[in-house]
This record gives C-alpha cells, structure tokens and sequence, in this order.
C-alpha cells in the first residue's frame, strides 16, 4: 500500500473546495440539452451540453479520487461507490419508475413492450450500449423511448466503476512517493486520452451509433476533466488577466458549438475538441475566483440553483417532452420513418414547465435527503445495498407493467386469394375487422438480405431473380425502402405473368441522386453510391430490360460537388439534373423506365394506433393532404424525363382514394407497418394492380 504523502506534498494538491461556478456551467449545460430537445430555434447543437457535463465529472472525480490517493495511499471503493449511489440512485430510479408507469398510462400497448427493456437497460448502467445495439440513431429517430437520455447516465456510470480501479492499479502496491505516483497517473491518463480522441476520429464516421454512445469514443472527454483536476496546483499562479481571457473564450466555444452544431454534425469525433476544450478553459477560469468575467455570470445565485437541480432537470425533461407528444399524439410514440421531430409549442413549454417543477421538488424531498443521510453515510454497506434495491424495484416494476397484447390470429394467404380487383383492396368503404394482429404487422416484411442492403453495406450478393425464370420479359425494381415495400407485389405480378423480375434495395438510397447525406452516419452517403454504380452495372449486364421500376422515398438531403448540403430552388436543380444522368445510365440496356411517386404516409406508427383502437381502425386514418411529400422530387423528375423513355405513376389515388387514409383495408388486412412502409401482406395482394398500372410498359 501508499503510505500517506509528507506535508509538503499534500500542500502540492490542494483539497477540491465546492466551486458555484462549477455548478452555474451545470446550468449551463442542462440549459443547452433542455432547449436543444424542445426544439428551440437556435440551439441545433445543444447537443453538446453532455459534453459539458462530461468535462465537469472527469474535473470532480478525478479531484475527489487523487486527493484520496495522495493522502492516505489508497482508494476506498466502498466509500467511493456509496457516495455515486447516494447521488445518482434514488433519483434517477423514481424517475424511471415513474416513466414505467406513466408510460402503461399514456402508451399504446405495443410501445409499452420496448419501455421494459430500455427502464431496464438504464437502471443496470448500460443504456448506452442497450441502445446503441437497437441502431437507434440520436440525430434521427430519437423519439423513440422515454428513457434514451439515460445513454449518457450510463456513460458516467461507467467511468465511475472502472476509473477508481484504474487509478489503484496504476498506483500498484509497492510504497512511491507522491511525486512518482503523479507521474504515473499524467501517464496512464494521456494514454486513455490519445486513445479515446482517435478511436472517436476515426470511428465516429464509420461505426454510427456505437460511437456515439460509447465510452471508448467518450472517453477522452472526461478524461480532459481529469487532466485539468492534476492541473489544480498550477492554475492558481496563473494571471488573473489570463484566466478571464480563458473564461471568455470557453463561454464563446461552447455556444458557438450549440448554435452552429447540428444533426448534420459528424459527432462527436474531432467536432467534439471545441465544446470540450471550451469547457475546460471554462473550468480553468474559475480557479481564480468568482470575482471576474464568466466564473462571476456562473456564480450568480439564479444559475446556481439550475445547476443544483440540473441532474433532476436533465432526467425529467425528456419523459415529459416524449411523453407529452405521445398523449398529443394520441397514445402513439415516435415516427417510425426517421424524421427529424419538430415539436409544438404547446407540448414543449408545458413539458419542460413541468419538468423543472418536478426536478426541483424531487431535488428538496428525494435528491438532497439521500445524500446526506447520516444512516446511509455511516456505513458504505447501506448505501451500495439500498441501491441494490433501488434497482431491483426498477427491474421489477418494469416488468409488472409489461403488457400484455390483443392476440389477432393473421389470416392465411388463401383467405385473400380471390382478391383481383384492378384498383387492389383500398376504397371508400369503411376498413373491415382486422385479420392480423398490430403486432404482427410490425414484423410483416419480406427481405431479401441479399438485395435488400442496409445501410453500411454496399454489394449485393445474391442473383436477386424472383418470379419466372424462364420469362421472356424483364423486370427490374431499384430505389430505396419505399420501392423494397412493393417486392411482393411486383413478384406476385412476375409469378403469374411470366416475367423474370429483379430487386435491388437500399435503406435510405435513392436511385436517382445518390450523392446525398445520411442522416443514420451523419456524413455523406458513399455506400449508396458504391451501390448505385454495382447496380447499374448488373442492369447492363442483363443486356435487356423490358421495364425498369425506380421508387424512393422523399426528403433526401442532396449534396453539391463539395458535399454541402443544398436548400431550395439549388436542391431542386440539382436533383433534376441528376435525375436526367440516372436515366441516361441504364440506356440502352432498358427499354423503357417507370418512377413511382412516394405514396402517402403518416405522422404516427399505424400498428401503435392500432393497438389502442382494434375495434374502431378508422380512428388512426390521417389526412391526405399533405401525406405526400415528394414533390419537389417529382417535379424535377418529370422534367428531368423530357425527351427519354420515362413514364411516371402515381399510386396515391388507390392506396388513399379519399380525403383521409385507411390504414387497414376492405379485407381486415393492416396497410401500415409504421408510419409510411406498407405490410408485405398488403403489397402482395396489390399484384393486379401493378398489373393494371405498368404491365402496358412491360409488354408494350
């Protein structure tokens, strides 16, 4: 073991004293969070308030352990681990609990089933892993579950289990003096650094959501906190002038990063060093005082109450944001489709209203009383045990309230057989009982892992034939998920009318211009350009195509030769003239070529709605107007035709042939399978009507 330092030593490292500074930058970066998921204009990049945070962890505990270790030699982990469970555990529990149960309240019962594993996953510290493996993508899809903010609990957690291990083991056994001891942590702690900074530029572009929610690429963040901990002697002898200058100039990094950062920011990756680096300039600043410039702005007591409730504040607010639009909604979380959520004024002021009452009550009568119990303090063993048992509640309640499914045997594909009207099974008759469970239309899919690619993969590797082999037409289908839908339709057709009928699908690729952004790796789309190209080389290789089928979806964010995404009227241009290059490349190998027009889709999961309205399915209709948002696109498409073999059809009129859109049909089957994909029941009966609307252009 470490003997304790001499005294000369301990002067050298000088106990960590409360700062309010500190605690108004946890204002700050609460603040930053809060306004960036209310949507508030100006605050694309509030994002960038967890790194904040993260910053202010690594400064505190590494001043917390360090002090221990050169005082007394060693590390008492009971102690340590008691103190994070007293200060995280019962909050962050009752807010989960909480969430568990509202969400049974407000939820459709077939968004409940994924609430019991995400609780679960925060409650045991590894969201961030938990959601990092369900591809949920923080920039895309975010609406998604009540409980994604605790991905960034779970990272601190983390760091507190392994850092104190790291510190004893760099610390070793055998006696050294204090000044030997520093070196090895400077050491040790630049290591993970260097590490941790390249794993998150090199990965961030490359690994998506495992980046973004890892420790290994989060690391270096708090592992600057730290740095600056073992700076603490140094910082006071530094000019008053230069420490103001400092603050200054983090305050300014910090909001330059959450108002010019944004959901197109590779992240966090090397975007991340200004936020970061500007909150230790920040820090560094306070060490002389609360007196001057920015640590004084922090110290005021209005920020320093925010920053005393910031942990609550911060773990409320997403719940009752998510939740809020969920009951606006009906009962229905998310959109399935990816977009970018925009929130109403009357549900973000109420919920982040609501969520700062809340933080602070449960700041005074649970936060506050659990850390300074002297019956928890007294003995290490009490609080690791209550905690224990915090989790156990969490665990348990969250799976007391799993619901339990309406069981809605799906009919068998003979039931639907007969099924050869020209317009398919969509009119304006009221939609029949259901023939298939809610939950079983979420999983209705057929794919192809071959030919329908995801969206880091880039070749496909199967023939991709269906229908007659030995057709003497071809067919072929390429786009992006919104043409993968209709497969089995197309196949079904191809079946019967004899053709050879090829597909080649890739998430979120369009055909057409597949120089665009992606919105899933938050940088430009090479895979779907790389795909693009082998496509329209095994199109050539198939030396005649009678037909070829182009689907895609809408909202694509183009690019320019420079990868700067473009906007109005430069967007439009831009994808006419690629679409005019997209058509030219297939000739002459297709004879003729037909774009379908992106079909209407809603603004809420159809099978959620579904599940809370079995018996009246006319009640998760929506309005047509405005269901189709492609229109840009189209238009340019239809310019971009002029003068080459491209027909276009618009389906619209018969999946949706009034003002509002079924979302089950004549025959009971569900249309949807979430907000805009059809069910791979309801594509194959739409054979005849793919026959009906292209088979002139096939056969003529």
């Amino acid at each position: 073991m470490l003997t304790a330092a001499p005294a000369a030593a301990r002067q050298a490292l000088p106990k960590a004293a409360h700062r309010d500074d500190i605690t108004g930058m946890r204002a700050v970066a609460i603040l930053l969070v809060v306004l960036f998921h209310a949507g508030v204009p100006g605050m694309s990049g509030g994002y960038v308030g967890v790194d904040v945070f993260y910053v202010i962890s690594g400064f505190l505990i590494t001043g917390l352990l360090v002090d221990e270790l050169r005082s007394t030699g060693s590390i008492s982990l009971p102690h340590f681990y008691a103190r994070r469970v007293r200060r995280l555990l019962p909050l962050a529990s009752l807010v989960l609990v909480t969430t568990v149960i509202a969400s049974r309240l407000i939820l459709s019962p077939l968004d409940q089933g994924s609430i019991v594993s995400d609780a679960i996953a925060a409650a045991l510290w590894f969201a961030n892993w938990h959601f990092a493996a369900g591809a949920t993508q923080y920039m895309a899809s975010t609406d998604q579950s009540p409980v994604l903010h605790y991905w960034s609990l779970s990272v601190e957690e983390q760091f507190y289990v392994v850092w104190p291990l790291l510190l004893l083991a760099v610390a070793g056994s055998r006696r050294r003096s204090w000044s030997v001891l520093l070196k090895r942590v400077v050491v040790a702690l630049a290591a993970i650094f260097a590490l941790s900074l390249a794993a998150s530029i090199l990965l961030t572009a490359s690994t998506g959501q495992w980046a973004y929610y890892g420790l290994h690429t989060r690391g270096w963040e708090l592992a600057m906190g730290a740095g600056l901990a073992l700076a603490r002697p140094v910082l006071p002898r530094l000019p008053r002038a230069l420490l103001g200058t400092a603050g200054i100039a983090g305050t300014v990094m910090i909001l330059v990063s959450a108002m010019t950062f944004g959901r197109t920011t590779v992240f966090p990756g090397s975007a991340a060093l200004l936020p970061v680096c500007g909150s230790v300039l920040l820090l560094a600043a306070g060490a002389a005082g609360t007196r001057y410039g920015a640590s004084r702005l922090l110290a005021l007591a209005p920020v320093v109450y925010i920053g005393e409730i910031s942990y609550g504040w911060y773990l409320w607010h997403w719940p009752c944001l998510i939740l809020g639009q969920a009951y606006a909604n009906g009962g229905t979380i998310g959109d399935a489709s990816g977009a970018e959520s925009v929130r109403s004024f009357s549900v973000a002021f109420p919920a982040i209203l609501g969520s700062f009452v809340l933080a602070a009550v449960t700041h005074r009568l649970v936060e506050r009383p659990a850390r300074r119990s002297r019956w928890l303090t007294a003995i290490p063993l009490r609080s690791i045990t209550a905690g224990a048992l915090l989790i156990s509640v969490v665990i348990v309640a969250s799976l007391v309230s799993k619901p339990s499914l309406p069981n809605i045997p799906t009919a068998a594909a003979s039931t639907f057989a007969s099924t050869d009207a020209p317009r398919g099974t969509v009119s304006t008759k009221a939609p029949a009982p259901l023939k298939m469970s809610p939950s079983a239309a979420v999983k209705d899919v057929v794919r192809d892992p071959a030919c329908s690619l995801e969206v880091k993969q880039t070749q496909p590797t199967g023939t991709c034939q269906q229908g007659d082999p030995n057709g003497s037409r071809v067919v072929v289908l390429v786009g992006d998920s919104h043409a993968e839908h209709w497969i089995p339709a197309l196949s079904n057709l191809a079946k019967r009318s004899h053709w050879r009928f090829y597909a080649f699908t890739k998430a979120a690729c369009s055909f057409e211009v597949p120089r665009t952004y992606s919105t899933a790796l938050r940088r430009r789309y090479t895979e779907c350009e790389t795909f693009t190209t082998t496509v329209i080389n095994r199109i050539k290789d198939l030396h005649r195509v009678d037909t070829l089928i182009i689907g895609r979806s809408y909202g694509y964010q183009t690019l320019d030769d420079n990868d700067n995404i473009l906007k109005g009227s430069a967007k439009s241009a831009r994808w006419q003239q690629e679409a005019a290059k997209a058509f030219d490349s297939v000739r002459p190998a297709v004879r003729t070529i037909v774009v379908l027009r992106d079909t209407p889709g809603g603004t809420v999961r159809a099978p959620s709605c579904l599940a809370r309205h079995l018996s009246e399915p006319a009640a998760c209709s929506f309005a047509k107007k405005g269901s189709i948002r492609d229109g840009d696109q189209y238009d340019g498409e239809k310019v971009a035709a002029q003068g080459r073999p491209v027909s276009f059809v618009d389906l619209a009129p018969y999946t949706c042939p009034t003002s509002r859109c079924p979302v089950v049909d004549d025959l009971g089957v569900i249309i949807y399978r979430d907000a805009g994909h059809f069910t791979a029941t309801f594509s194959r009966l739409q054979w005849n009507l793919f026959g009906h609307l292209i088979g002139q252009y096939v056969t003529g």
